[in-house]
Formats: C-alpha cells, structure tokens, sequence
C-alpha cells in the first residue's frame, strides 16, 4: 500500500515538473523571440523541447534504476 501511495506521488511530482517546465519553456521563449528575431520555426522548437525532455527522464529513470 505504502508502495502504491509512493508511486503516485511520484507521478504527481512528474507531472507537475513537466507542466512547470512547459510554462518556464513557454515563458522564456516568448521573452527570447521579443528580444531578438528566431529563425527556427515554431514547430521544430516545440518537437526539440518534448525531445529534450523525453530525454531527460530516461537519462534520470536511467540512473535510478527505474528501466
């Protein structure tokens, strides 16, 4: 049960990182293309950004054992 309660927490935890990323994300990016002219469009951006982030749980799922 204990096991179970862990678990969701952290996938509450998970979820909660990725939605603050994704509004730090979208935040910085509006201020980045406000101050200078990006030449990259918006959807390679966008599939960078959930690539870069795929990435970097498995990387950390990686090294804690959890794969």
């Amino acid at each position: 049960m204990f096991r179970l309660i862990l678990v969701l927490v952290l996938i509450l935890v998970v979820t909660a990182a990725i939605l603050i990323t994704i509004s730090a994300i979208s935040a910085a990016k509006t201020a980045t293309q406000i101050a200078r002219g990006d030449n990259m469009p918006s959807a390679f951006q966008n599939i960078a950004y959930v690539a870069l982030l795929i990435l970097m749980f498995g990387i950390c799922a990686g090294l804690l054992g959890l794969v």
